[in-house]
């Protein structure tokens, strides 16, 4: 770390404390051991004479739905006209794009992200013949397209499926109970009936040599509860 930044960029915070207040958190570290995720609308890679070593930071900092990345970056210019060092610093633009896509679809999968350039500014002169410039790229989720969408729906069907099917298990599970449960108190009440009307040796002589067959078919019941 740059300890003169760090005092600069305090004594910034102090001179506009009425803007900044609260809201300013400094992490005196790597960026890379940051671990900062999904928090960020821009984030500014102010690192020379590159800031591909924070690419991947920067990218986790942004949010889900996207932002703006403030990329420094030394571009070397030998071009004998101002439209060959302009075509230049575009080239240099759009490699470091292409890396950022690499690089975001990558980490943010599986969403699919669009990269765009939205600026390239020179800022000073770094050294002889190389430019200190600034990128702005603009990273967002890309709406999806008629394949995400009928997948994504397919696999919403699959999974609400799964759990119907695991629902109605439960309640099927829930059916047999009550229903041998019924079953079961319905051969107590008939039990308790022939009983009273029998008596208990001869429902047990009866129960002892009649085949549960032939017993059952001999009896019949008016109503649920009743017997004949």
């Amino acid at each position: 770390m740059n300890p003169n930044s760090t005092k600069f960029l305090r004594a910034n915070l102090r001179a506009n404390a009425k803007r900044f207040r609260g809201k300013c958190l400094i992490y005196e570290m790597d960026c890379n051991d940051a671990k900062l995720e999904d928090i960020a609308d821009t984030v500014n890679l102010g690192l020379l004479p590159t800031s591909e070593d924070g690419y991947v930071a920067a990218i986790k900092a942004l949010k889900k739905d996207g932002g703006v990345l403030h990329v420094h970056e030394t571009v070397y210019l030998d071009g004998e006209t101002t439209l060959d060092n302009e075509a230049q610093t575009l080239a240099v633009g759009m490699t470091i794009g292409e890396q950022l896509n690499d690089i975001i679809h990558r980490i943010k999968y599986p969403m699919k992200w669009q990269v765009s350039l939205l600026r390239a500014k020179p800022v000073k002169s770094y050294a002889p013949h190389v430019c200190h410039m600034v990128y702005d790229f603009f990273v967002t989720p890309k709406p999806p397209d008629a394949k995400q969408i009928t997948r994504a729906a397919l696999l919403t069907f699959a999974s609400n499926f799964a759990r119907i099917m695991a629902v109605l298990a439960v309640f099927g599970a829930f059916v047999d109970v009550r229903r041998q449960k019924r079953i079961d108190e319905m051969k107590e009440e008939i039990k308790q009936r022939s009983i009273e009307r029998f008596g208990e040796e001869a429902y047990k002589n009866f129960n002892e040599t009649v085949p549960m067959r032939r017993r059952t078919m001999h009896v019949e019941v008016e109503k649920p509860g009743r017997v004949a």
